[in-house]
């Protein structure tokens, strides 16, 4: 585990806090304006494909676009 997922949803959380003009906890940050932000609730691994939550995110996301 070395924590991929949860820095994406960092970043997530992140570019919402930075449109909202909410704080964000960083001594420099650069956000750009997204139209849309996508989000995936659930962190299940699948045991019997061997896929990792990081790997189910990515063939999500995939399909998302």
């Amino acid at each position: 585990q070395s924590g991929k997922s949860v820095y994406l949803r960092q970043v997530a959380l992140l570019q919402i806090m930075a449109q909202c003009g909410s704080f964000v906890p960083a001594e420099f940050a650069c956000f750009r304006p997204a139209a849309q932000i996508f989000s995936r609730i659930g962190s299940d691994d699948r045991l019997e494909t061997n896929s990792s939550s990081f790997m189910l995110e990515c063939e999500e996301m995939n399909y998302i676009l």
